[in-house]
């Protein structure tokens, strides 16, 4: 919506335009139906609050930015802020993650161990009798 809205387009084109970029059907419906609103005259921000796929904050800021008349300056903002938010999420995550597959490795390297070390174990007791 950003890159579509500074080019100059629309903002009910550049809803169109965006809703092509979901996969998700739902999403996508969600979107028309805002953009359906969008065209006959209701609000836009009251449009995507109906949806209520989008956060709280996400809402806030482009009513903000729509009602001040800087709605293009608006969709940058939220840009950078949910790229942020995703990084900050994915890095817990990954930072949650590590552990897990540290002491998932080690069990499979004891595994490994094991299987080697058993059978030498075995034939050294036959061995000696």
């Amino acid at each position: 919506m950003y890159l579509l809205t500074q080019s100059g387009m629309n903002l009910d084109l550049a809803m169109e335009e965006s809703e092509k970029v979901f996969n998700n059907k739902f999403l996508k419906s969600s979107i028309d139906k805002a953009r359906r609103e969008v065209v006959e005259g209701k609000d836009f921000v009251q449009a995507l609050n109906k949806t209520q796929i989008f956060p709280d904050i996400f809402i806030q800021l482009i009513s903000s930015g729509y009602r001040s008349g800087n709605l293009v300056k608006m969709f940058k903002k939220v840009s950078d802020f949910m790229k942020s938010e995703i990084e900050s999420k994915r890095s817990v995550l990954l930072s949650l993650l590590e552990p897990v597959i540290t002491i998932f490795m080690g069990g499979f390297i004891l595994l490994i161990v094991l299987a080697i070390l058993i059978p030498i174990m075995q034939m050294n007791t036959i061995a000696l009798g």
